[in-house]
């Protein structure tokens, strides 16, 4: 059938083919160009939320050695540090979070949001509280000390007025003053239960001790036998409150912090995960 064609024909012809050759491989290249370029993109998108993503995990578990950092040793520095870590995670957060399109993402990133914003509301509370109480162990401690002379200063007095057995009782409640201030600064500080027994044990038995010697002191002691009574018995009281508000407070720390701070790192993971897949 192509003999019967003129040779102006057939060579038309097969340039024409030659053409549509042509443009069916410059369309399949552009086609494969166009769907590289978006496949590239949408990859360099998600390397990017996920190195974003890593930087908020990396923020999560910082803030979180910041905390326990605090909570083994209360200090304004180690607060500060808690304060930079906060911030640095909140940075971190929002860049993760604004690189992420996905809809059905959004439930999650606000729960980061929420999780991240109740750990610093809970380490605020508890680090308040803490740096408080240290304050209020310093004025106990010095409390203890004055009392500790007094008492001392009343021992002398004893030794003159030849009253042995008060003597031998006020160097007792001497030595359980303190143990119980040795106890209770360990108490108050690590909200350590055990110490604290052991502090309201000793302060206890200052008390009775020191009720004893009131009841046995010759007239001339009578007046500052009462008032170091009276005073130990205060101590006693104080420490209490101090002793059982650490406790308290560590209570918080461990079912809110401890709570809170994990959940968040799960959901930080959880989104990486949905961000890669």
């Amino acid at each position: 059938m192509l003999k019967k064609l003129s040779l102006r024909t057939q060579l038309f012809g097969g340039f024409g083919m030659i053409g549509l050759i042509v443009l069916a491989l410059v369309g399949v290249g552009l086609y494969s160009a166009i769907t590289s370029r978006g496949n590239f993109t949408e990859y360099r998108t998600t390397a990017r939320t996920s190195l974003a993503l890593a930087e908020t995990q990396d923020g999560v578990a910082s803030l979180r050695n910041a905390a326990f950092s605090f909570r083994v040793t209360p200090s304004v520095g180690n607060q500060g540090r808690v304060q930079v870590a906060q911030s640095e995670l909140e940075a971190a957060i929002t860049s993760s979070i604004d690189l992420i399109s996905d809809p059905g993402m959004a439930q999650d990133k606000q729960q980061i949001r929420q999780l991240a914003s109740e750990y610093a509301d809970a380490f605020d509370r508890y680090s308040q509280t803490r740096l408080a109480l240290m304050i209020e162990a310093e004025r106990l401690r010095a409390a203890g000390r004055d009392l500790r002379t007094e008492i001392g200063d009343a021992m002398g007095v004893s030794e003159m007025l030849g009253a042995q057995q008060v003597l031998l009782n006020l160097a007792d409640a001497r030595q359980s003053l303190m143990l119980g201030r040795y106890y209770g600064r360990s108490a108050i500080e690590k909200a350590n239960g055990d110490d604290a027994e052991r502090s309201r044990a000793e302060f206890t038995e200052m008390v009775e001790l020191m009720r004893t010697v009131v009841s046995s002191s010759p007239d001339a002691l009578q007046q500052l036998a009462t008032e170091l009574s009276l005073a130990s018995e205060e101590l006693l009281e104080d420490y209490d409150a101090a002793m059982t508000r650490s406790l308290e407070i560590d209570s918080i720390a461990v079912d809110d912090l401890d709570r809170i701070g994990p959940a968040m790192a799960e959901e930080v993971d959880r989104l990486d995960a949905s961000n890669v897949s």
